[in-house]
């Protein structure tokens, strides 16, 4: 179910290399702000490309500031500011987390903890306006 999106690097321009990265970042920010730190680990490649596609279909201006995040605390990096639609694309990334660890205890009986940490993230997402 992830990890199936990878960045094609030699492929991309550097502005648009940037811009992946700062919408990385604005996810990650996003998941942190909507769920909570411990929510950032469940972030993949899969969900940005789904919020770099999301913003453009939807036609959603993204502003990138250079800002300080919790790994690059010394120096500013390009980051993709919070709007609603990063907040929708924040709790449905722990919403599929969840289920894809939920998947794989019954695929092999591992991963009951990850449940148990996901299953208190998963009642925390802020409730996002959808009109």
């Amino acid at each position: 179910m992830f990890g199936y999106v990878k960045v094609d690097l030699p492929n991309l321009y550097i502005k648009d290399n940037v811009l992946y990265k700062a919408m990385y970042c604005g996810l990650c920010k996003g998941i942190g702000k909507n769920c909570g730190q411990r929510g950032r680990l469940t972030l993949s490649y899969d969900l940005t490309f789904l919020s770099v596609l999301l913003h453009n279909v939807c036609n959603v201006d993204v502003k990138v500031e250079r800002q300080k995040c919790v790994i690059h605390q010394f120096k500013k990096r390009p980051i993709a500011t919070y709007d609603e639609l990063t907040g929708k694309i924040a709790n449905l990334n722990i919403i599929l987390a969840y289920y894809k660890v939920v998947d794989d205890i019954i695929d092999s009986k591992t991963g009951k903890l990850k449940k148990a940490m996901l299953k208190r993230l998963i009642t925390k997402p802020r409730k996002i306006n959808l009109s």
